[in-house]
């Protein structure tokens, strides 16, 4: 076996062997139930969150990689506003929550009618489960 094929099956093994790991230190809480790993608690939340969207909303591939592409590009405007040291903290505020709205509003577009009607009644389900 050449060295590159020997050395890209232990770099899978170890990534299936690590990948449980990752998934229960993200999970894992302390003594006052606060997520250990923050950072990778929400990480996971994110991507859990994501597939069941994809998955009620029957999406195709192609829909996943648009939103995949337009959330990308909301995330690289936010990073850029948050590290602009010209605007005030407000400004920076006022700016991302527009960047945020754009992308929400693209992100709409390339979805179907009853995709759209879809999306609409989960997110009004959970404002209802926040108010309560």
């Amino acid at each position: 076996m050449k060295s590159f094929t020997k050395l890209s099956l232990l770099a899978a093994a170890a990534f299936l062997i690590a990948s449980p790991i990752v998934v229960q230190a993200a999970r894992s809480t302390d003594a006052t139930g606060n997520p250990r790993h923050p950072v990778l608690h929400r990480l996971l939340q994110k991507r859990v969150v994501a597939r069941q969207l994809a998955r009620r909303l029957h999406l195709t591939t192609e829909q996943k990689d648009a939103l995949q592409q337009v959330q990308t590009q909301a995330r690289d405007e936010i990073r850029s506003i948050r590290s602009d040291q010209n605007l005030s903290p407000a400004e920076k505020r006022t700016k991302t929550r527009q960047a945020i709205r754009v992308a929400r509003e693209e992100a709409r577009t390339k979805l179907l009618e009853p995709q759209r009607e879809k999306l609409d009644k989960l997110r009004q389900r959970l404002r209802e489960r926040r108010m309560t």
